[in-house]
């Protein structure tokens, strides 16, 4: 299991945060991308071809250089995030999208007769924005599925809203209706 708070927890995924408040609004974010980075970012726009990014401001790791750079916003890392774990090989992909209360102040579902206190079902804080990926590539597929359970009953007792991703689709599926199945 996975968790992205910020564009700084995406460079595995090819996405190098640099600096905060880069630009003149003091809102986005310079991000340096490598190819599979701009793959990434190709596919959460729905581009059918790479888009023309900046220079890279480094030359980036050794077999893995930068391709460009660009200003991100926080709300655009979220998106970037979804798509970064299904690409990744995240079988299911989740994201707050209402904030759950931190940990010392969340409720816990009670405990049942003669059962011991519950533990909370995360180990994190989550917030607005967050995404969660589960059933990853080296991930135990035992835990991950306990934990979803967790998650998803634990969640609607607290008030948590999350929204669930599946799947792998490709870019060029982009333009396919999906109730109707028509191509544009």
């Amino acid at each position: 299991m996975i968790q992205i708070n910020s564009m700084a927890d995406l460079t595995d995924f090819g996405f190098h945060y640099l600096t905060g408040e880069a630009d003149g609004h003091c809102y986005r974010g310079l991000v340096s991308v490598t190819a599979r980075g701009l793959k990434t970012l190709q596919r959460a726009m729905g581009l059918a071809n790479p888009p023309a990014l900046d220079p890279p401001w480094n030359v980036g790791p050794k077999g893995d250089p930068f391709v460009g750079s660009l200003l991100v916003s926080p709300l655009l890392a979220a998106d970037l995030a979804i798509f970064a774990l299904l690409d990744g090989g995240y079988a299911e992909v989740y994201l707050v999208e209402r904030a759950y209360l931190p940990r010392e102040s969340a409720p816990l579902p009670p405990a049942g007769e003669g059962e011991p206190p519950k533990k909370r079902w995360s180990m994190f804080n989550l917030y607005q924005g967050a995404v969660l990926g589960l059933k990853g590539p080296a991930d135990d597929p035992e835990y991950e599925s306990a934990y979803r359970d967790a998650l998803v009953k634990d969640a609607a007792e607290a008030g948590l809203c999350l929204r669930l991703f599946r799947g792998r689709a490709a870019v060029q599926d982009r333009f396919q209706h999906a109730m109707t199945g028509r191509v544009h």
